[in-house]
C-alpha cells in the first residue's frame, strides 16, 4: 500500500510511518519495531497521510483516509481522543500547535479542523478550499497556515488563531499545481 505520511519525534525516541490501516512505529535507538497502531476501519479506508508527535513525544497524532484524527499516548500506545470529520474525504495533513493545546487539521474537501488536544473537542472549522494538502503553525502559534489548491492555483491561507479570521490568502503558484508541504523555521515560511 501507499505510504504518505511520517514522523519522527523531536525528543528523537520515536520513528513512525504510515501502513496499511496503521503506523509502524520504531525505536530510532535500534530501529526495532515498537508497535503498531492501528488506524481506520475497513469501510472508510484506512492509508494513514499524516503523523505528528509533541515535542516530548508522549502523544503522537495519526491522520488519513478513514476521516479522523486519532491522538495515542506513547507511554501505553493507547488511543487517548478522536476527532472525527464526517463525510470528510481523506486527512492529508496533521499538526500540534507549539504549545500542544490544539490539533489542525486540513481535508481532500477543502476542509480546515481545529480541535482542544486534551479533549478533542471542536476549537473551529472551515471550508476554504476546493483541496487542502498541509497545514502548519507559525512558530509563535499566532497563526495557522494552509496549503493546496483552489481555483486552479496553489494557495495558501493564514489564519490568526487568537479570533480565527483569515488574514492571508496569497496565489503561490499560478500553474495548477497543489501546494503539498509547508514548513515553517522563525518567520520564514517555505512551501
Amino acid at each position: 500500500e501507499e505510504v504518505d505520511g511520517l514522523g519522527i519525534s523531536p525528543d528523537g525516541r520515536f520513528f513512525a510511518y504510515g501502513s496499511f490501516r496503521s503506523a509502524k512505529v520504531l525505536a530510532v535507538k535500534d530501529w526495532k519495531m515498537v508497535q503498531t497502531v492501528e488506524y481506520g476501519k475497513e469501510s472508510r479506508g484506512s492509508v494513514v497521510n499524516s503523523i505528528d508527535f509533541t515535542a516530548d513525544g508522549d502523544f503522537m497524532s495519526l491522520a488519513g483516509n478513514a476521516g479522523n484524527v486519532m491522538l495515542v499516548k506513547t507511554k501505553n500506545w493507547s488511543p487517548v481522543g478522536n476527532g472525527l470529520i464526517p463525510d470528510a474525504s481523506s486527512i492529508k495533513s496533521v499538526r500540534f500547535s507549539p504549545d500542544e493545546r490544539l490539533v489542525a487539521a486540513g481535508n481532500g474537501g477543502g476542509e480546515l479542523t481545529v480541535w482542544r488536544a486534551w479533549d478533542m473537542s471542536l476549537v473551529f472549522q472551515f471550508s476554504s478550499m476546493v483541496y487542502i494538502e498541509a497545514v502548519e503553525w507559525s512558530s509563535d502559534g499566532r497563526y495557522l497556515i494552509i496549503g493546496g489548491r483552489d481555483d486552479g492555483q496553489g494557495r495558501i491561507q493564514v489564519f490568526r488563531t487568537s479570533d480565527w479570521q483569515m488574514v492571508g490568502n496569497p496565489e503561490v503558484l499560478a500553474d495548477g499545481a497543489s501546494i503539498e508541504y509547508i514548513d515553517v523555521h522563525g518567520d520564514l515560511v517555505a512551501v
